[in-house]
């Protein structure tokens, strides 16, 4: 299982935001999440959702990347 450190840096700047609208909860909750100093499911879920939505996303453009170079 990945853990919040690793989550936290594959992250782009601006997602923190992004996972505290979807948990419903301020910035500065899901920053002290990251931390350790506090456990939240609702931030939990809402940290690997957008985790994975990021990975899906990446990997979608990695795809179209390496066909555009195969032109």
């Amino acid at each position: 299982m990945i853990n919040r450190k690793e989550i936290k840096h594959a992250l782009p700047h601006g997602k923190l935001s992004e996972i505290a609208k979807e948990a419903g909860v301020s910035k500065p909750s899901v920053s002290i999440w990251f931390a350790g100093k506090i456990n939240s499911e609702r931030i939990e879920k809402a940290a690997v959702k957008i985790y994975v939505q990021h990975k899906k996303e990446r990997n979608k453009l990695k795809k179209e990347l390496q066909s555009v170079e195969n032109l």
